[in-house]
């Protein structure tokens, strides 16, 4: 199989940014290896141009232009056995001049007159003007476009570019080269990138290793042969870029299929719609869970319909909904009588305006506050600070706790003293109540306070306590469902910070089963959510495979 057909092939086993970085990494290898180009008796000698580099670099140090010329020899002889007969392996150090650039003495934000760029590594990673110069400032560097510049400070150190006419930037270094194809050094030392990153020197700020980039060794094709590899090269990444967008659009096609059926799936306002709408997801399937991520699009097609009703079978033999909301009152009015709670305040019923869609007969809308008691944590002068928590005590819990399972994480709790504990008035959790997040960037997420049964909130969470025990696993889904998201965003405050209140939660509309449903309900997300895992699983599974099926086209294709 050659290159091209290779690259027709690979959207076979790639759907990634990172297939694709594999694909031009692997391209750039076998080029820079000599395995894409063929040995021509006419090019001119590696040696002749070597001769002529050493020439150009005494003329421009004798000019005063570069500083005294390093010769920079290969101790082990043995290397060349591995590159092509016409080749020669030098150090780069042998093939450069490089400078490192300095700050102007002063940077304006907008470009007028004959000001030039400053050449940081934001600009020319983004292409975005940044700062400007005056192109006579005494104390810049001023580079032209006939070199490249590499990132010599920072994170990013190693990562190379062309060059632009500019003042070159304190963290980047000019580097001018001497008769090389600047295209064939630039793809070079884009491979190079990882090794020079992962070698860096430097304690808080880390730069290039000087000594490691100079003595890079180079396979060094005779000038005529590089210009034919860049060719190459940039006529098989012209392959990859139209794989690329393919890639880019194929995916934008799922995306919208997947809103789409998703979005038929919250519309569908009969049975019989919400048939033909998971008629139709079932009939595009395999496109459009092809990848681990798009699983959770699945399971909330899958709670969207168990909180409409339509997940599992009514049963008339089922105590009504509206019996259960009496047995929740009177649970209530007890709890009340007990000194366990507030007298419960009644809210308006659930206005036809606020009902998205019908469910079945034997349900009941009614307000979420119906459902349970709503606890804030303790907000006065007792709220702990972290000076005040302990390395073994009474777990505090925040949003940071609530795990994707639905539970609270048993790692990075942070805990509080017992008499820390005591002094707080409200916020303090009982077994099997749900945390819900009130605020911040995670407002909306929820959690069963499992495993701990005992502990206290922050003033980001509230505790939602069920009536009914029972009840909590339904209330649990619902939450997470498309209409407990829904109801979220009916009362958040618009504000660059999410925020809920108590008072706001208990307005949401809430689709109330029969008891015995909610149990065959939840029974059935359990099951229906654990396929979900399974298929999520082999799917992380396919692309490891395909991964690796990549990383060993990269490794081996030139074996």
């Amino acid at each position: 199989m050659n290159l091209e057909q290779l690259i027709d092939q690979f959207e076979l086993v790639t759907e990634t940014e990172e297939g694709i970085r594999s694909l031009r990494k692997l391209i750039t290898k076998l080029a820079l290896d000599g395995i894409l180009t063929v040995r021509k008796d006419q090019d001119e000698p590696v040696e002749e141009l070597l001769k002529r580099i050493d020439r150009e670099r005494k003329s421009l140090y004798e000019d005063g232009i570069i500083r005294k010329p390093k010769k920079l020899k290969i101790d082990d002889e043995n290397i060349e056995k591995s590159i092509p007969d016409a080749w020669k392996m030098v150090k780069l150090g042998n093939l450069i001049d490089f400078f490192k650039g300095k700050r102007p003495s002063t940077l304006y934000d907008e470009m007028k007159d004959n000001r030039v760029p400053y050449l940081n590594n934001k600009f020319l990673r983004n292409d975005n003007l940044l700062n400007v110069t005056d192109p006579d400032d005494p104390k810049a560097k001023f580079v032209d476009d006939t070199g490249l510049i590499i990132v010599w400070d920072g994170s990013r150190s190693g990562e190379v570019f062309y060059s632009r006419k500019g003042a070159l930037s304190s963290t980047t270094a000019f580097i001018r080269i001497f008769e090389v194809s600047r295209e064939f050094l630039y793809h070079f030392l884009n491979t190079k990138f990882e090794d020079y990153n992962n070698n860096t020197t430097g304690a808080a700020i880390p730069h290039l290793n000087r000594k490691i980039f100079e003595n890079t060794l180079i396979a060094l094709p005779p000038l005529e042969e590089q210009q034919r590899i860049v060719q190459k090269i940039e006529t098989l990444f012209t392959q990859v870029d139209a794989l690329e967008q393919k890639v880019h659009q194929d995916r934008k096609i799922d995306e919208r299929l997947q809103a789409a059926v998703l979005d038929d799936l919250q519309r569908a306002a009969t049975p019989e719609a919400s048939r033909q709408s998971w008629q139709r997801l079932t009939d595009h399937f395999e496109q459009i869970y092809r990848k681990p991520e798009h699983i959770d699009q699945l399971k909330q097609a899958i709670l969207n319909e168990a909180v409409r009703g339509r997940l599992v079978p009514q049963d008339p033999s089922d105590e009504p909904a509206e019996q259960l909301l009496e047995r929740i009152k009177e649970e209530k009015q007890r709890l009340y009588e007990e000194g366990e709670i507030r007298k419960p305040k009644d809210l308006d019923p659930v206005s036809e305006d606020e009902i998205p869609y019908e469910i079945p007969k034997n349900w009941k809308w009614v307000k979420f506050n119906e459902m349970a008691n709503f606890i804030n944590g303790d907000r006065g002068k007792n709220y702990p600070n972290k000076r005040e928590y302990v390395d073994d005590g009474i777990p505090w819990i925040n949003t940071g706790h609530i795990t994707k399972e639905g539970t609270l994480t048993t790692e990075g709790m942070n805990y509080i003293t017992r008499e820390k504990y005591n002094s707080l008035r409200s916020g303090k959790i009982k077994e099997g109540d749900l945390v819900y997040c009130l605020r911040g960037a995670t407002f909306g997420k929820t959690a069963f306070v499992e495993p701990y049964k005992e502990g206290a909130i922050a003033s980001s969470l509230m505790i939602i306590r069920t009536y009914f025990l029972s009840m909590n696993k339904y209330i649990f889904h619902y939450l997470l469902s498309p209409l407990g998201r829904n109801q979220l965003f009916r009362f958040d405050n618009g504000s660059a910070q999410p925020n809920l209140s108590a008072s706001s939660v208990k307005k949401y509309a809430f689709p109330l089963p029969p008891l015995e449903e909610q149990k065959r309900i939840v029974n059935k997300i359990n099951e229906l959510f654990t396929w979900c895992d399974d298929l999520k699983s082999t799917l992380n599974r396919s692309q490891q495979t395909d991964q690796r099926l990549l990383e060993a086209l990269v490794n081996g294709q030139n074996k």
